[in-house]
């Protein structure tokens, strides 16, 4: 599933794509937004945010449309005759004759207005966006070390919306990795230097795989990786996804276990383990 940076990044493809367009070209394949076809055409886009890893789309009608990606929902920026993908279904196409965005296999779709918004049981519960430049270190600090987040372990916390938005599996291994702790431990277990220094690296992280397209490392070293032959997959991460290869900062050789069901890749020499 795309996370924080993946879904920002897209947003801003598509509003690029979209955003001086008269939607002429106005398609609602799937069934529970059908009807809300008539007050769309001849509108315009005026903003697409990300929200977590949901995106919310604003018309100058005073609609909005939430849509949700899950597993499987796919966005396109493309041109009206260009063939629709294969082994993907369409759900929504708007556009005007010379481009138009796509959605694809999603079935988390809504129209809603501004207070629909406010009340929607996903958006409503999501704890700080760590892609919004309002979100502080200190936002942070003050989310690990509240009664409600504080006794939960490092690597439940860094999947859970509620606690921050944005974050997935990749963003998890590679913010505790740079933070130099492992998923096992709690909040009111760390010293203060500690959680100030997990916060500033959450952002960190985040905001350097939405601004460098999915890489978390530094650009030089990235770049240098790439330079003698490595492809993006192996050449982006610290840890993340690059099981049993040396860790960048001691050699040792990189692990993986699987925590909330979903896969953690650590370096057992450099995050402290308890």
């Amino acid at each position: 599933m795309p996370e924080g940076p993946e879904i920002r990044r897209a947003a801003d493809a598509l509003f690029h794509v979209i955003q001086d367009s008269k939607l002429t070209l106005v398609k609602l394949d799937y069934p529970p937004i059908q009807s809300y076809r008539r007050r769309i055409v001849g509108s315009k886009i005026t903003k697409i945010e990300a929200h977590g890893k949901a995106l919310v789309t604003r018309f100058d009608s005073g609609l909005n449309m939430y849509s949700h990606n899950q597993l499987y929902g796919l966005w396109e920026t493309t041109k009206p005759d260009a063939p629709y993908l294969s082994r993907r279904q369409l759900r929504l196409e708007l556009g005007s004759d010379k481009d138009c965005i796509r959605l694809y296999s999603a079935t988390d779709i809504q129209f809603l207005s501004d207070q629909g918004l406010k009340v929607h049981p996903y958006l409503q519960k999501l704890g700080p966006d760590v892609l919004e430049s309002t979100t502080t270190p200190d936002d942070i600090v003050d989310r690990l070390t509240s009664s409600r987040f504080a006794n939960q372990t490092l690597g439940s916390l860094y999947l859970n919306q509620h606690f921050l938005a944005g974050i997935g599996n990749y963003l998890r291994s590679e913010i505790l990795f740079r933070a130099g702790l492992s998923a096992d431990l709690r909040p009111r277990a760390l010293s203060r230097k500690a959680i100030r220094n997990l916060a500033k690296m959450t952002l960190t992280i985040s905001r350097d795989s939405y601004r460098q397209a999915g890489v978390t490392r530094r650009m030089s070293e990235y770049r240098a990786d790439r330079a003698r032959g490595a492809d993006f997959e192996a050449a982006r991460f610290w840890v993340f996804d690059r099981l049993g290869q040396p860790c960048y900062q001691c050699n040792t050789a990189i692990e993986i276990r699987y925590q909330n069901q979903r896969r953690y890749y650590y370096c057992n020499k450099c995050q402290v383990q308890n």
